[in-house]
């Protein structure tokens, strides 16, 4: 008798298998469909954190960019008076020997040669101070 309903129903069985295969696939396209669904949430989500955090450490380089040059002008700037400094100190102590050379009845020529100061300056330093 069981044989016998599976014979005679073969094709409602056939078209019931077909409809159960076909419901399992749907069920589980749209399982995969949640898990990409989710994934691709998921890999979105870290491209805007690292977006943000790109733009952030964009603008961090920036100031220190600006940062980098202000200290590199100031640096600047402290060498340009330190060589002031030392351009004036060698200057004096130029002077100084210049008149100190002077005193002594020094040559014009050897004044000029030790202390490299300038023609003029050394004949207002002899005219000025030789005794």
């Amino acid at each position: 008798m069981y044989m016998e309903f599976l014979l005679n129903n073969k094709q409602y069985i056939f078209l019931a298998l077909i409809v159960f295969i076909l419901l399992f696939k749907i069920w589980r396209d749209l399982e995969y469909k949640d898990i990409m669904t989710k994934k691709l949430d998921d890999l979105s989500s870290k491209y805007d954190n690292s977006s943000k955090e790109i733009e952030a450490l964009l603008i961090e380089i920036g100031e220190n960019t600006k940062r980098t040059e202000f200290v590199l002008e100031y640096l600047k700037r402290l060498d340009q008076n330190a060589s002031r400094l030392a351009d004036n100190i060698q200057g004096d102590q130029s002077m100084s020997k210049a008149i100190e050379m002077a005193r002594e009845g020094k040559d014009h020529l050897e004044i000029i040669k030790e202390t490299g100061l300038s023609n003029e300056e050394v004949e207002a330093i002899i005219h000025s101070h030789k005794e």
